[in-house]
């Protein structure tokens, strides 16, 4: 399970969360990366349990999963 919540500068923001078991796929990352950057303040991505996992970059996420591409 994972969380995806978008900052917009005006304060508001909005938040995608997928209940099925592990990580993002790095393709649908960089989709929801692509589709924000220009809008968002900043975008992040959390694992959970969220007590376990703190909050990151989506961007980092992104450069995670490239690393365990390779």
């Amino acid at each position: 399970m994972w969380k995806i919540t978008v900052m917009y500068h005006g304060g508001s923001q909005s938040q995608f969360i997928d209940n099925r078991k592990g990580e993002i796929s790095i393709q649908l990352a960089k989709s929801f990366y692509k589709k924000y950057k220009n809008t968002a303040k900043n975008i992040t991505y959390q694992d959970y349990p969220i007590k376990d996992h703190e909050p990151m970059l989506l961007i980092d996420k992104i450069h995670e999963l490239e690393a365990k591409e390779d």
